[in-house]
């Protein structure tokens, strides 16, 4: 194999490669290395900081990752567990020359990764991943037993509490007295940081998904499973619900009548209040391909463009830099406000959202009510093997033809997950019944291809 990076930093499953201590020692080793190439005149006083989730394999990649980045002579500031937006905000305000997150962010708990930020709190873009990629692949998988010291291991835990000032204050002087909120953790790496902020902030909270315990992140709660959360929301008569995903950097929400309102929602009302205000950089957004085109067409009627990128969030960041825009993010509730901070972050975007309530005295429901979303379905298909699409016998006239089906109000799209073995097909359009029968056509074809067996 010779790719280590996916759509988000490295992921896979425990204890298989690249994912094994021996692999992951090694990617420590090549950050080592490569950072003594980017910073020539500050060899011996580099320093790497490392936040990891809630899942019980963080502790041992971590110290894998640990030893390969002492071994080439790194200083290492460990600060536990903690969201990945707090590690790319930590990053950048105690100095560190890269920023290492361990989560597989909304995978179960069977998966994990290693994300990567830069000196700024950027996530590293294709051109740095391919020069650590080289690095990793010249070295042998050979691994040392390094003794750590008690220092090395020593976490530090009051840098946290940095990052829930940082949280704090986005709101300058607002509190949230009388607001009621229900959040969902998803057993994940917000589960006491996102309560305390908002209780610090004189909401009323109601917290579930609070209690991890190594095996349970994300496991049927959290952004993917935000039916629990909204359900919540209508009982406790709250303002807002809230679903963050398992390292908090996605956010889903419900209203306070129950609906849940995913990243498009989210995407509208910001954008439309931004732009009231002439606050919107650019006059535009950054979106992937998987963003409804009801979205687009709400943007289009607002004068504010849509640029579409591929999926994944280090895509529409990389976008947002090119056109100097400040709002972007994916339907899926990652959502990156670069005149705050630098990285997708579900807690700044949860206190905007409620910013904006605040500020125009409506509620989500009237904030989110002026986009109509075209249906949408998205089908995941479990493959073998990723073979290239345009080799899967059949697909391209497929494709063409119901695209032409579909005409100008509709959209498919089919490409493979970047962290899983899997094909998704998206497809949207006006009328229900030919968006389910067209994306269903579309996966049988790729089912039958590679799909997988028994």
């Amino acid at each position: 194999m010779n790719k280590l990076f996916g759509t988000d930093g490295i992921r896979g499953k425990v204890g298989k490669y690249p994912l094994t201590k021996n692999a992951v020692f090694t990617i420590g080793r090549a950050l080592g290395l490569w950072l003594k190439q980017q910073y020539p005149e500050q060899k011996s006083s580099l320093k790497i900081l490392i936040g990891k989730d809630t899942r019980e394999s963080g502790s041992e990649l971590e110290l894998a990752l640990l030893k390969g980045v002492k071994y080439e002579g790194l200083k290492v500031r460990r600060i536990g567990i903690c969201p990945t937006p707090t590690v790319a905000y930590l990053t950048h305000v105690l100095g560190a020359h890269l920023g290492v997150a361990i989560s597989a962010s909304h995978n179960p708990c069977t998966d994990n990764g290693i994300k990567f930020f830069d000196a700024s709190g950027y996530k590293l873009f294709p051109l740095a991943e391919k020069s650590l990629e080289e690095i990793f692949f010249s070295l042998s998988l050979e691994e040392i037993d390094l003794n750590l010291s008690t220092e090395d291991l020593r976490e530090d835990s009051k840098a946290v509490a940095l990052y829930s000032e940082f949280a704090k204050n986005s709101l300058n002087s607002l509190r949230l007295a009388g607001l009621r909120v229900v959040i969902d953790c998803a057993h994940g790496s917000f589960s006491k940081i996102a309560p305390g902020v908002f209780r610090d902030l004189g909401a009323e909270v109601y917290a579930i998904n609070n209690q991890p315990n190594g095996r349970n992140i994300n496991a049927n709660c959290g952004t993917l499973h935000p039916e629990m959360m909204a359900e919540e929301t209508l009982q406790q008569e709250a303002n807002i619900g809230i679903a963050f995903d398992g390292d908090g950097d996605r956010i889903i929400v419900a209203d306070e009548q129950g609906k849940v309102l995913d990243g498009d929602y989210i995407l509208a009302i910001l954008a439309q209040y931004f732009t009231e205000r002439k606050e919107l950089a650019g006059n535009s957004i950054i979106c992937t391909q998987m963003s409804n085109i009801g979205l687009e067409l709400f943007l289009e009627r607002l004068g504010i463009r849509m640029i579409r990128t591929k999926v994944g969030d280090k895509y529409v960041l990389e976008e947002m830099f090119k056109t100097k825009t400040s709002l972007g993010g994916e339907q899926s509730g990652h959502i990156i406000l670069l005149e705050q901070t630098t990285t997708g972050d579900g807690l700044l975007v949860a206190l905007a959202l409620i910013k904006v309530m605040l500020k125009t005295k409506k509620t989500l429901s009237e904030l989110s009510r002026n986009l109509e979303k075209f249906p949408q379905v998205l089908l995941n298909i479990k493959v073998q093997e990723k073979l290239p699409l345009d080799e899967i016998s059949n697909l391209n006239q497929t494709i063409q033809r119901y695209q032409k089906e579909l005409g100008r109000s509709g959209r498919l799209l089919v490409r493979y997950s970047g962290t899983e073995n899997l094909a998704r097909v998206m497809v949207e359009g006006r009328e229900k019944s030919l968006v389910n029968h067209i994306a269903n056509s579309v996966a049988r074809v790729i089912k039958d291809a590679v799909g997988e067996r028994g």
